[in-house]
């Protein structure tokens, strides 16, 4: 964290946070990290240490804290909110999503990086479903998961694996949808609370 202060000509400075800032006489002075006070046992007893204040920092005499405007506040608190928003959207992507297309609903996986290649591998199983080559009774695994938990590599025909490819874009497409709506909301809010009260829920 850091303490912004301004001078008389508005230029803004960073204060580490761990200097100490006192206010003498109306003028505010800056100190380096001291030693806090601190008790000891001692030989007959404990020994109290008072704090002792670091070395006086060499910085201009017209400095005042930095007090935003409610403009920047209202800025500061959206660009926050739609980070955050995003940051929701974005794990809902990869979080799985639900298709049908084995006759009842089963998830599947979409983690995209690192080890994962869920998406990258459904978009090469759905591009050799459509292979016209394949015979009639062509099917492809695919990681998925059914109503009770378990967890397989089942057969999908190509109008299935095609279903499955259809049904995880149209999830992705509504999540990026929400998100941009979400965003619009709180570009549009007018003040901090109601910009903070906008939060990501799934589509």
């Amino acid at each position: 964290m850091t303490q912004i202060f301004v001078n008389g000509k508005g230029a803004t400075f960073g204060i580490p946070d761990d200097t100490v800032v006192v206010q003498n006489g109306g003028i505010w002075e800056f100190y380096g990290p001291g030693t806090p006070a601190k008790t000891v046992q001692g030989p007959t007893g404990p020994i109290n240490y008072p704090a002792v204040r670091g070395p006086k920092l060499n910085l201009p005499t017209d400095l005042t804290p930095y007090a935003p405007t409610a403009a920047e506040q209202l800025a500061a608190a959206q660009q926050t909110q739609i980070e955050t928003i995003s940051a929701g959207c974005a794990a809902t992507i990869v979080s799985g999503f639900t298709s049908s297309a084995l006759g009842a609903a089963y998830t599947y996986p979409s983690k995209e990086g690192g080890e994962n290649r869920d998406q990258t591998n459904l978009i090469g199983a759905y591009g050799n479903s459509l292979n016209p080559a394949n015979a009639s009774t062509w099917t492809t695994k695919f990681w998925c998961c059914d109503a009770s938990g378990s967890w397989a590599f089942r057969a999908h025909t190509a109008a299935q694996i095609q279903q499955v490819f259809s049904d995880g874009a149209a999830r992705k497409i509504a999540c990026i949808e929400q998100n941009a709506a979400l965003a619009a909301q709180v570009m549009a809010a007018a003040d901090v609370a109601s910009v903070q009260a906008i939060v990501w829920v799934a589509p």
